[in-house]
């Protein structure tokens, strides 16, 4: 129903921004320093959320900590335009509501849930407003529990939509448990109010048997699924209580039917039929691809009142990961935001290279047919020996746009900076001016000096075009006054290791320019849209190769 799912669509906002502090300072993807805080810890209602996954559970993403205040003051201004639109938008189809069973129920749920969604209103219907949860597999299939402020409420106001819609919801019993059930097309829906949460799942018909006594009658206590969420958060530097991971291992493992019996046996319900049986040559393939790709792990680092940031970590086998961050190359100013938008990578291509033929050489061909493509992508590594060297010098770039107009005519006005590192940047040139040929007559040393572009090169749009060059690195610039910017640029140095990739864009001020701020809406929708532009300042992501595995992030700053 439109109103349900517009209510659950409520829910995942409030599921997204899950929320804790900052996790102990730490380098991305490496062991927090430190004694870990109260807040970086499984709390006490984590351990009764968690008290019920399994032990060899694929999947977990838990927040089981109170969120911050500040950061629920930022979300509740900049979220309170669209709730105002939304209650407002389910009043007008209450209106338009007869008297079918079906709109009698929605009638009797909007009477429950109108003027109620914030966090008071939350509360009163018996919803923790801290929004407690954990998600995980019984096997593949999903489970969810969220912790209740009041199950006494909860039940209630499940009552009163029951009477008041003049339909009561089906149950059914596993052993004393009672639970609702909806059952549809071969697919089950069940879901138990107990003493302080809610447990829900959905799952195909044939599993009923093997997941119900997961739900109702678990048979761990979750110990292990803390250990890994906390061994995580200092592996990796976040936050246990607002954190996850995927067992990729144990997911294919269950495929392959050399997983725990219990997740073999939900496999293969839910796949009879349907999968030709593996060969044995896959299986031991396959085991070896997951022995290197084990998993991944991700969760907030920081969640505040400023900032927003999250990290997701993919398991990479220490030998590997050590080489692939051995192929990184520092780029000044990478990892940083300036201006209106930065973006850039920093890989030394050469080693990359060099990586990739050494692999290609070494790979033994896999046996498992469904494989096959992966030995034909091997099998292509040796093509890149053809790569002229002056390419196969390049280190890394870096691009920042500082500012532009948006007029009728399009952009104008831009001032940007570019810094391209290469082994031989004189050959680099050497090799573009022989490429192109109004390049010819470019009259540049490598000396760091600013050298105009020879006029007509460059589109008009691009105002002022400079190029400055050192033995080793590029730099171009376009605007006025921005070829002074040039010789700090080739002088600057890396403070430390820089990201493979980066990207971060200032938001408001890429609205602002592009005259979309409101993107042409008026009254409450403008309202709306302005309330999530407040809310945003900048957002970055990095990728990077680390010790740990590939690691991206993604940060928000608010304004």
């Amino acid at each position: 129903m439109q109103t349900m799912l517009r209510f659950l669509v409520v829910f995942s906002v409030a599921l997204f921004f899950g929320c804790g502090d900052k996790a102990p300072a730490g380098e991305p993807g490496t062991p927090a320093k430190g004694k870990a805080g109260k807040s970086a810890a499984v709390t006490a209602v984590a351990q009764d959320l968690l008290a019920a996954v399994p032990d060899d559970s694929p999947y977990v993403f838990a927040n089981t900590a109170a969120m911050p205040k500040d950061f629920m003051d930022r979300m509740g201004k900049a979220m309170a335009p669209a709730m105002a639109m939304l209650e407002k938008q389910l009043l007008e189809e209450e209106k338009r509501l007869g008297d079918s069973p079906d709109d009698r129920l929605a009638k009797a749920f909007l009477a429950e849930i109108k003027g109620n969604l914030n966090t008071a209103g939350m509360a009163k219907m018996g919803l923790d407003p801290d929004f407690r949860f954990v998600m995980y597999g019984v096997g593949v299939l999903p489970v969810m529990r969220f912790a209740l402020k009041d199950a006494k409420a909860f039940r209630a106001m499940i009552t009163r939509i029951e009477t008041k819609g003049e339909r009561k919801a089906p149950t059914a019993k596993h052993g004393n448990q009672e639970y609702y059930r909806f059952s549809n097309d071969g697919m089950v829906i069940a879901v138990a109010v107990l003493d302080d949460q809610v447990v829900a799942s959905f799952m195909p018909e044939v599993s009923a048997n093997l997941v119900l006594p997961a739900l109702f009658a678990p048979k761990g206590k979750g110990t292990a699924v803390r250990a890994k969420l906390e061994k995580n958060a200092k592996a990796y530097g976040l936050r246990a209580s607002s954190s996850g991971y995927v067992d990729l291992a144990g997911i294919a493992r269950s495929a392959m039917g050399t997983g725990s019996a219990l997740n073999n046996q939900i496999f293969a319900a839910i796949t009879k039929g349907q999968m030709p049986p593996l060969s044995a040559a896959c299986k031991t393939d396959y085991e070896g691809l997951i022995t290197t790709f084990p998993g991944m792990a991700f969760g907030y680092t920081e969640l505040s009142g400023t900032t927003a940031k999250a990290r997701y970590v993919f398991e990479i086998a220490s030998g590997l990961a050590t080489e692939l961050a051995g192929l990184r190359s520092a780029v000044p100013g990478l990892g940083k935001h300036s201006g209106v938008a930065t973006f850039g990578m920093g890989l030394d291509v050469e080693k990359a290279l060099t990586f990739m033929q050494t692999k290609a050489s070494a790979h033994k061909p896999y046996a498992c047919e469904n494989l096959s493509m992966v030995n034909q992508m091997f099998g292509g590594m040796g093509m890149v020996q053809a790569i002229p060297p002056v390419l196969r010098g390049l280190k890394g770039a870096i691009v920042n746009l500082t500012s532009m107009d948006m007029g009728d005519r399009g952009p104008g006005n831009i001032k940007a900076t570019a810094l391209l590192l290469a082994k031989d940047a004189d050959q680099l040139v050497a090799m573009g001016k022989g490429q192109i040929p109004p390049l010819a007559s470019l009259a540049i040393e490598p000396n760091g000096k600013p050298v105009a572009f020879p006029a007509g090169l460059i589109p008009p749009v691009a105002e002022n075009p400079h190029i400055a060059m050192t033995k080793n690195a590029i730099a171009i610039s376009v605007g006025k006054g921005e070829e002074a910017k040039l010789s700090g640029l080739l002088n600057a140095k890396a403070s430390g290791l820089t990201p493979v990739f980066y990207a971060a864009y200032d938001m408001q001020a890429l609205m602002n320019m592009t005259g979309m701020k409101n993107m042409g809406m008026q009254g409450e929708e403008a309202a709306v849209m302005k309330g999530f532009i407040d809310l945003v300042k900048t957002i970055s992501y990095s990728v990077d190769f680390q010790k740990t595995g590939l690691v991206l992030e993604q940060t928000l700053v608010m304004p």
